[in-house]
């Protein structure tokens, strides 16, 4: 081991990274512009698995960095949308026995009308 090297034995590492805190107001506004009100509109619906009329979360389908849009959102309860992604989508569905695709296109269609 060289002795200028930055790593040494027994030395710890140190997160010399700062993540910057989170704007609401500019998430609020990148939200609005990529789904402009229909994630809102999603999250006011009831839990598409339980019925939950509680406040929901708009879910993706289809994440947004596989080419999901905002006709890939359905309405899930907080268990329910930590259950998704702790699950993964296809075993999600199958557990559930919710197709979450033909929900979600079902809801684009009446939210586009």
């Amino acid at each position: 081991m060289k002795r200028d090297s930055p790593l040494r034995r027994f030395t710890p590492l140190v997160s010399v990274t700062r993540i910057a805190p989170v704007n609401p107001d500019r998430k609020a506004k990148l939200r609005e512009k990529q789904f402009g009100s229909r994630a809102a509109r999603v999250a006011d619906m009831a839990c598409c698995v339980c019925g939950n009329a509680g406040p929901s979360d708009a879910a993706h389908v289809k994440s947004r960095g596989a080419g999901g849009t905002k006709d890939h959102l359905v309405p899930l309860c907080r268990a329910h949308h930590i259950q998704q992604h702790a699950w993964g989508i296809e075993t999600f569905i199958s557990r559930t026995g919710v197709d979450l695709y033909a929900v979600a296109a079902k809801i684009a269609a009446e939210l586009a009308a």
